[in-house]
């Protein structure tokens, strides 16, 4: 079973290169879980592959040396550790074009994802037990069905548009809805 999910959220610069010229962003995401397993790595562990397409963009200083933002797009392979927690670390390997003013390169990319899922549920039941809300069951019906998660995401872009052996670094800030089981 496939499921797709819609994340969005602020790219965050780290690491002087992006820190000193750009500000923080937006990304905005489309995460694949696939029903694919990579078993007994190490004969110990067993991952889930999703993917990810994603856009991110940096926005430029005017007091920077560049004039213009610093925009990333590309995809994601993700090994998501087997567990039934809702929190969960995941490891991603992948490929970025990065274009910045009239530079562009394509580069590879690694992320660590993690993440935490909010009970939404827990959220509704609470505010009608204390009668802010009506009880009401198909809202109830509709709400279980809602997975919302928040994460953060450090990512390493291995190179920079127009510097040779330069690498680049950001952080995510991000929310995950799973829309289409809605």
């Amino acid at each position: 079973l496939y499921e797709y999910y819609v994340s969005f959220g602020q790219s965050v610069p780290i690491g002087t290169n992006l820190t000193n010229n750009f500000k923080t962003g937006n990304s905005l995401s489309i995460v694949v879980n696939t029903p694919y397993r990579i078993t007994k790595v190490f004969n110990v562990f067993d991952f889930n592959l999703t993917s990810e397409i994603f856009l991110k963009n940096y926005k430029y200083k005017k007091n920077s040396n560049y004039n213009s933002n610093y925009n990333a797009n590309g995809f994601y392979i993700i090994l998501e550790p087997e567990n039934l927690s809702t929190s969960k670390i995941n490891y991603g390997i992948g490929l970025c074009h990065m274009n910045q003013g009239s530079y562009n390169k394509i580069a590879p990319i690694l992320k660590l994802n993690l993440e935490t899922e909010i009970n939404l549920i827990k959220f509704y039941d609470f505010l009608s037990n204390i009668n802010l809300l009506n009880k009401n069951t198909e809202t109830r019906y509709f709400i279980e069905k809602i997975e919302l998660k928040i994460g953060t995401s450090p990512e390493l872009f291995l190179g920079f548009p127009g510097k040779q052996g330069d690498w680049t670094s950001g952080l995510d800030l991000y929310m995950k809805l799973n829309l289409f089981n809605l």
